[in-house]
């Protein structure tokens, strides 16, 4: 899932930031994702106390549920040495309503509209929407309606 990292406000109480980028490690085992800012200047003796050090954004690729964890992260201080430091996660999960086939937020007339001009499609035919296959088994059937039919009206 690709990701933005920001600068949160906290670094920039010590002076100007540079932002050095962001690396991520899409692994299903467990990737990582790695942002990079610093203050431009350490005449004033860096940044002290708590606080936003940076907000990383995912976006899911696929429709489904997801549970995101930090497990650690490090501080990379001026002399180098990565320090593990306390962190909080806001928000940190992915929530998908079955049968949103175009993806409002939504279940409604026009999900079940092209979950219909795909019915009885597999991968490959001409009318095949992944998005309206809702459980993912590769084929557009009534385990895909009924889904859609237990959520409709749902947002």
């Amino acid at each position: 899932m690709p990701s933005t990292a920001f600068t949160g406000p906290f670094l920039k109480t010590a002076g100007a930031t540079q932002w050095a980028g962001t690396a991520i490690d899409n692994s299903t085992s467990g990737g990582w994702v790695k942002a990079g800012n610093s203050l431009q200047s350490y005449d004033f003796g860096g940044a002290s106390g708590s606080g936003v050090l940076a907000t990383v954004v995912f976006q899911a690729r696929v429709k489904g549920n997801s549970a995101l964890k930090f497990s650690v992260t490090k501080l990379r201080t001026w002399t180098g040495v990565p320090v593990p430091i306390s962190h909080t996660n806001t928000g940190g999960w992915f929530n998908y309503l079955a049968g949103d086939v175009n993806g409002d937020g939504k279940v409604n007339q026009i999900d079940l509209y092209r979950l219909g001009r795909a019915y009885g499609s597999v991968p490959g035919s001409p009318n095949w929407n992944q998005d309206a296959d809702i459980n993912k088994d590769d084929a557009v059937n009534l385990s895909d309606l009924t889904l859609l039919n237990n959520n409709y009206g749902k947002t």
